[in-house]
């Protein structure tokens, strides 16, 4: 079984950063110009392309490479909208299947979670959490520690 791997920030605190395991990765070229949204992904979701690839450009961390991913998480992203809009026009969280019987928990919750699942594991590698920036070498504004400034 394999360890994950800390980041560079936390070896560094511990005292145990080797420069010679550090990352070496570049990060992607600065691109420009805003590619335009697949063909194949749906005009409500266009939005969301724009803001998620204007971002990510802007930090240098945009390459075309990355647009299939992109469109995954946005397409993600409309799944889990329409699941939510359903749940809250459903008087409760269950339903009953085609006999008419059986009681059971609303599909939507589940398309809603799996959906959720997969836009938070597409999130993970372009850097959307604090951790997973630190995991993959995106420098954050770091804030200062009023701490040090007093000693």
């Amino acid at each position: 079984m394999s360890r994950k791997r800390l980041p560079d920030s936390v070896k560094e605190q511990q005292g145990t950063l080797r420069k010679c395991r550090t990352s070496k990765t570049a990060p992607a070229k600065k691109v420009a110009t805003v590619t335009t949204p697949p063909d194949t992904l749906p005009n409500a979701a266009h939005q969301l392309w724009y803001v998620i690839v204007s971002t990510l450009a802007s930090s240098g961390q945009y390459s075309p490479l990355f647009n299939s991913l992109i469109e995954a998480f946005c397409i993600e992203k409309i799944k889990y909208d329409i699941a939510t809009r359903e749940i809250k026009t459903a008087s409760d969280m269950t339903d009953f299947t085609n006999d008419g019987k059986t009681l059971i928990i609303s599909p939507y919750i589940r398309v809603q979670n799996d959906c959720l699942k997969n836009m938070l594991d597409i999130s993970k590698r372009f850097g959307f959490d604090l951790l997973s920036m630190e995991a993959i070498g995106i420098n954050g504004e770091k804030d200062k520690d009023p701490l040090n400034d007093e000693l």
